[in-house]
């Protein structure tokens, strides 16, 4: 064999290990995976807002008080509560913040975990409340893994944060969810979490001043389009307060709030939802606050989710108005091939009646059992109303 033969035949064989010359590529090493699109929901968002440490600084002065005044709120640090669990699979609490207290130095730092619930059922609240015992425990045995378990642990306090309907919800500590035998009471677990119902509070007037979190709180605890009513001219007031041209941090926290707000009123038709945003930013300012820019890039994606919507529900009702027609011009017939012809008046009638069974109904009642056109017309005015 030449060294040219030697060269073509060389070029049969792969190139590299793993590739073969002349094979296609199968269909999932074509096609790239797609990946899923996120949806926002309430959980994301309240991770979003509390995770700043501005809004989370102003959220403990307002609602841990009794804690605010014993800690270096300078130095909070968010912790995502990031653990490993025995199974190393990734788990996340909803926000911890590790914060050191002042002027005391040899004091373990104080672990304010956060866990959002919209449930309230015992079993979230115990649930709630295993997280957090879990979180601590797995920062023990990270300590101890690590040879630091003489050191302080960052004490943990709990905190459920309630958005649900019910505002007369109370909580409950884990003693009260696992009791124990009188006998073996101190060996109780007395683990009571700080428990807010934010949905009580708005009802009492007692949200946020910040009016990003005051809007936020104010919409995570309405769960009806009846309890939206007006919302959008007077809930959403506290945005007139901000300054003219917003930050792009500020920007992106309102575009949250919209968001959020439109998860809230996804069940309305789409020319209502759309009805209602205009409302929403005329009467805020929201174009000169934010921008057309900004606006646009908000507004456009939902305008054609909500034409696409309204194209889809136009279509349907032209489908069934052609399945009513043609269930009419059947009727008709099969009545005038019956008895002779289809009076005007049952004609109008028929007209009048807007559900397919019924046609088919009427239909068969003219085929089996009506004895006069007259009885046709008198069931057919029943149909219709």
């Amino acid at each position: 064999m030449t060294k040219k033969q030697e060269s073509e035949a060389g070029n049969d064989k792969p190139s590299r290990r793993g590739e073969t010359s002349g094979v296609k590529k199968n269909a999932a090493e074509r096609t790239p995976a797609k990946s899923k699109k996120f949806v926002p929901t309430d959980d994301s968002i309240f991770k979003e807002f509390m995770t700043e440490k501005d809004l989370a600084i102003e959220w403990i002065q307002e609602y841990l008080p009794w804690l605010a005044d014993l800690l270096n709120l300078n130095e909070l640090k968010i912790d995502k509560g990031e653990y490993y669990d025995d199974e190393i699979r990734k788990r996340f609490t909803d926000v911890a913040y590790s914060i050191p207290f002042l002027n005391a130095p040899g004091w373990a730092e104080l672990l304010i975990i956060l866990e959002h619930k919209k449930q309230g059922s015992r079993k979230d609240l115990c649930i709630a409340i295993a997280q957090a015992l879990t979180y601590l425990a797995n920062q023990c045995l990270k300590a101890a893994r690590n040879g630091s378990a003489g050191k302080r642990i960052p004490q943990p306090i709990p905190v459920i944060v309630y958005t649900g309907a019910n505002p007369d919800l109370e909580p409950i500590s884990w003693g009260d969810a696992f009791p124990l035998p009188p006998v073996l009471g101190e060996y109780a677990l007395g683990f009571r979490p700080v428990f807010l119902n934010m949905t009580r509070m708005r009802l009492e007037g007692r949200l946020p001043e910040n009016p990003f979190l005051k809007i936020l709180y104010n919409t995570m605890t309405r769960h009806s389009v009846r309890d939206l009513d007006g919302f959008e001219e007077t809930e959403f007031q506290p945005l007139k307060s901000l300054p003219t041209k917003l930050s792009s941090q500020s920007q992106k926290r309102v575009n949250s709030l919209l968001v959020l707000y439109s998860t809230r009123i996804k069940v309305l038709p789409p020319e209502e939802r759309r009805e209602r945003f205009e409302k929403l930013y005329r009467s805020v300012n929201l174009e000169e606050k934010m921008g057309k820019d900004v606006l646009y890039e908000f507004f456009a994606p939902k305008a054609r989710e909500w034409g696409k919507e309204e194209g889809i529900v136009i279509g349907q009702k032209k489908e069934r108005e052609e399945i009513l027609t043609s269930q009419r011009q059947t009727l008709s017939a099969t009545i005038s091939e019956r008895f002779g012809s289809c009076p005007t008046a049952l004609k109008r009638a028929l007209g009048k009646i807007r559900d397919v069974d019924a046609l088919f109904n009427l239909r068969l009642f003219a085929v089996t059992e009506a004895q006069s056109v007259d009885e046709l017309l008198e069931r057919a005015k029943g149909a219709a109303q």
